[in-house]
């Protein structure tokens, strides 16, 4: 099934499909993803006003079914939290942010966009990636999908409940 979808890097005229996507997602799954709205706007700003996030899109012949946003660096805000893992961070790290459509999920997309992502990190100057606001503690299939990527946790924090900071090392 996945030999039916392309990972494209995003381009303004995939904004509509993607706030498409978004639309499309059950709750749930919305509940899951947080790095940012769904919007125009917010698009724009990240993609075309800044120079430190890029985002892939995966589309089969129809519609977009997984999205993938990574911001260069770690935030300011989440140092602190990095630092008390012992772990430094600088512009070698990115932060890696995935989203697969409900029916899409578990059919190989997501390790498909990690290939992708991946093979284009060095071109970025990034050895390392950590996960964007961690993953919910609850959220086993996410956990599982990281950890066979070769991630590996760092530790927890309180946010809207349990969340697991994880890191991959390139």
């Amino acid at each position: 099934m996945t030999e039916d979808v392309s990972i494209l890097s995003i381009t303004p005229t995939d904004y509509p499909a993607l706030e498409g996507y978004y639309a499309k997602l059950s709750e749930a799954t919305k509940k899951l993803y947080a790095p940012h709205a769904f919007n125009r706007l917010t698009f724009q700003y990240l993609f075309e006003s800044t120079n430190i996030h890029w985002a892939y899109i995966a589309k089969n012949n129809v519609e977009v079914v997984g999205y993938v946003v990574l911001r260069k660096g770690v935030p300011d805000h989440d140092l602190p939290r990095m630092n008390g893992y012992g772990v430094t961070c600088d512009q070698t790290d990115c932060l890696f942010a995935p989203s697969i459509a409900d029916n899409w999920q578990g059919k190989g997309v997501g390790k498909q966009m990690f290939k992708k992502v991946s093979d284009d990190l060095p071109k970025y100057g990034i050895k390392r990636v950590f996960l964007w606001g961690g993953v919910q503690a609850d959220n086993h299939q996410a956990i599982r999908y990281y950890q066979k990527l070769g991630f590996r946790e760092l530790g927890s924090f309180e946010y809207h409940g349990m969340n697991y900071d994880m890191v991959l090392e390139l």
